[in-house]
């Protein structure tokens, strides 16, 4: 029955915890969100994908949901192919541009990372983790101009994040 459930709100595009008005309503809203149990999601998922008769935008949302499943079993390569399926569906996907960057930073292509975390950016300018993480990205490609400028970017837009503060601390640039 749950099982069902999940297949209806994924097909039905409330695919945010937007619509939960109970307590077991948002719990359920971020296990779909973010899975404790990313072999269920992983399955759950495949068996989205497989059934079918959902829309490319809800299909682009299982490709999103499972990449982020194999991310946290630290299956990085399969999370960046899921994110890079979900992004061919719906090429303004910044959250999947942001988490295959995280995969690509975390393998150590910090190039293409830069890539994917401009890419999230352009599509939500107000992104601080994007940039905080992009200029992590500049500053292992040896670019510290820019990853300053980053860094700088990230607590503009989000002061109060103690570790945006602790970093521009660690520069010498906040006290």
């Amino acid at each position: 029955m749950t099982r069902l459930f999940l297949i209806f709100l994924l097909t039905a595009g409330l695919t945010s915890a937007a619509w939960a008005n109970t307590a077991s309503d948002r719990d359920l809203a971020r296990e779909i969100q973010q899975p404790r149990y990313p072999r269920g999601a992983i399955e759950f998922f495949t068996f989205v994908i497989e059934a079918g008769e959902i829309s490319k935008q809800d299909l682009a949302q299982a490709f999103y949901r499972r990449g982020n499943a194999f991310y946290y079993l630290g299956e990085l390569e399969r999370a960046i192919e899921e994110f890079s399926r979900a992004l061919v569906l719906d090429p303004r996907h910044a959250n999947a541009y942001y988490n295959r960057a995280n995969a690509f930073a975390d393998l150590g292509q910090h190039g293409r990372a830069v890539e994917d975390y401009t890419a999230a950016i352009r599509l939500e300018p107000d992104h601080d983790f994007a940039f905080f993480n992009r200029a992590n990205a500049y500053s292992a490609k040896g670019d510290q101009g820019r990853a300053v400028q980053d860094y700088k970017k990230a607590y503009a837009l989000n002061p109060a994040d103690p570790v945006y503060q602790d970093k521009l601390r660690e520069l010498g640039l906040f006290r």
